[in-house]
This record gives structure tokens, C-alpha cells and sequence, in this order.
């Protein structure tokens, strides 16, 4: 309970600081605040014996420019991951991705847009906060229409949630199935979005929802009595990374209960799921995790 209250506290900073970046005032901002966790599942391959997670997710919108068939919107966000493995000396912490998502849009013309993305942040547990921690997300993409309601999208992407830095292909087919539905069919994200009313929608989504971190990991060291003078057992603290890899496979909805506050709940199904670390031993432990359901709540505010 007290980790939990530290977190929570950390939580709570961390959402008043992305708040004071707001610089354009209140007019057109959103905050979104997000907890998920999953259900402890046994392991497939590997070390250990038993593995959980749990998510906290903190975002707000600072700017958003439209001019001249270009759009620009810049975030700050906050999330906080914590590991759950047992049976082993490894994930023991809490894991934190510190960024600002910026996001670029231009409509070339009737049939072509161009996007690009770019997500700067720090990958740590607070007590990596070197140049190592450092790390981008990035993606370059273009869109073609054969409609107003169907396009295709292509281009590449580099994401951390992959549970690694390696460049993949972007690619998918959109469509306004009706005035209500849309569909998203591709690479790295699906979804089928239905609007029911003003106030309520669903959603079917399947992503990768994974990360890489830098932390710090304090090695055994064996003393040793016969020197001089002799050296008791101790630690040392070195630089490792952490990877964890899994797709979220959730069904949602959203509900408006207020004009400007909207909440929020996801069940689903965790899969292709691995995680990688480096126990107190100094040896790399690793494992191959079953599909685990989750449940993760949210709510919006926007101003």
C-alpha cells in the first residue's frame, strides 16, 4: 500500500506539471487520465513463475494550430509502469516514459495528405536520468483517398511499445463504413470505432502496448575476508535495460457524463507477450508470457 501511495503521489505531480505547460491557455485543451491492470498469468518459457502488470497513463494537450490545410498538436505525457514477476530478482521498480508527443499534418490536396510524428522523452526509474535514457518515437507516413471515406496509409514507423527501437512498416485501410462507423484495418493498429449517440461510443482495438527502459540495477558483489583490510558482501548499482513486448486486443466504450468530462472502461485480452531484464546476479532472465486479460479505466476532462 505505501508503494502504491507513492505512486499515486508521483502520479499527482507529474499531472500537475504537464497542466502548468499548458501555454494557450484553457480554451481547446484536454487532460486524459488512464489505470489499467491485467490478470496474473503463468509462464509460457522462461524464468520465473508468475507475472502481472499494471499501467498509469497521464496526458494534456498543450497546443493545437490549424493554418492553411496544416495541423500541429503537441502534448505532454506521463506513464508509469510496474512489473509484477515472480521468481525471479528482476522488474522490481517502477518504470516511468516522461515525453511530448507532436503530431504534424498536411493536406497536399483533394486525395493526398502527409503526416509525421515525433514523441522526445526519458525512459527511467528515476534513478537513470542520463543521456542513455534519452529516446524518440517516430513515425513518417502518407495518405491517399480514393474517397472522402476510404484511404490508404504508408509509411514507416520507430516506437518503443514495440519493446524496441527497430524500424517497421506503417501501413493500412480506412473506412466510414457508415455516418456512425469507421474502420481501421493495419499495421501496428486496428480498430472499429461506432458512434451511438452524442453521448456514448464503442470501440474494438488491437496495438502493441509494450516499452523500453533504462534502469539502474544494484549487482551482488561477494566480500572477501581474506583481504586487507577484508571486504563484506555489498552492491553495485549499473545500468541495464528492460524490454517488455505485448498487444492489447480490447473491446470499450466511452460515455460523455458531463459536457466536458468523459469517462471510460476497457476489457481485453494481453498477447505475444515477452519481457527482458537483468537480475541482481548480473545475468540477463527473460520470459515468454501467456495471454492474460486486463481491465483498464479512464476519464477525459477538456476546457
Amino acid at each position: 500500500m505505501h508503494g502504491f501511495a507513492n505512486s499515486v503521489v508521483k502520479l499527482g505531480c507529474a499531472c500537475l506539471g504537464s497542466l502548468l505547460l499548458i501555454n494557450n491557455g484553457w480554451a481547446n485543451s484536454s487532460s486524459q487520465l488512464t489505470w489499467a491492470n491485467d490478470i496474473p498469468s503463468s509462464i509460457d518459457s522462461g524464468d520465473g513463475s508468475l507475472f502481472s502488470s499494471s499501467q498509469l497513463s497521464f496526458s494534456s494537450r498543450i497546443q493545437s494550430t490549424e493554418y492553411n490545410q496544416q495541423r500541429l498538436k503537441v502534448d505532454g505525457s506521463f506513464q508509469m509502469m510496474q512489473f509484477r514477476w515472480q521468481g525471479v530478482e528482476a522488474a522490481q521498480g517502477e518504470y516511468f516514459w516522461l515525453s511530448m508527443p507532436i503530431a504534424y499534418q498536411q493536406k497536399r490536396s483533394a486525395k493526398q495528405e502527409f503526416h509525421w510524428t515525433l514523441e522526445p522523452g526519458l525512459m527511467t526509474d528515476i534513478n537513470t536520468l542520463g543521456f542513455s535514457s534519452l529516446a524518440v518515437n517516430a513515425s513518417l507516413f502518407g495518405r491517399s483517398f480514393f474517397s472522402p471515406a476510404q484511404f490508404i496509409q504508408y509509411g514507416v514507423i520507430v516506437n518503443r511499445t514495440f519493446g524496441d527501437f527497430n524500424p517497421r512498416p506503417l501501413l493500412a485501410y480506412g473506412t466510414r463504413l457508415t455516418a456512425r462507423s469507421e474502420l481501421l484495418i493495419g499495421f501496428p493498429r486496428t480498430s472499429f470505432h461506432t458512434r451511438w449517440s452524442s453521448e456514448f461510443n464503442t470501440y474494438i482495438s488491437m496495438y502493441p502496448d509494450g516499452g523500453v527502459w533504462r534502469e539502474e540495477v544494484n549487482l551482488s558483489v561477494a566480500g572477501d575476508p581474506a583481504a586487507t583490510p577484508p571486504t563484506l558482501d555489498g552492491s553495485a548499482p549499473t545500468e541495464k535495460s528492460l524490454h517488455y513486448r505485448t498487444y492489447r486486443v480490447g473491446f470499450g466504450g466511452e460515455f460523455n457524463w458531463q459536457a466536458n468530462i468523459a469517462l471510460s472502461a476497457e476489457i481485453g485480452q494481453l498477447r505475444l507477450r515477452q519481457i527482458d531484464a537483468t537480475d541482481t546476479s548480473g545475468s540477463e532472465v527473460k520470459a515468454k508470457l501467456n495471454d492474460s486479460g486486463y481491465w483498464r479505466l479512464g476519464a477525459r476532462m477538456s476546457f
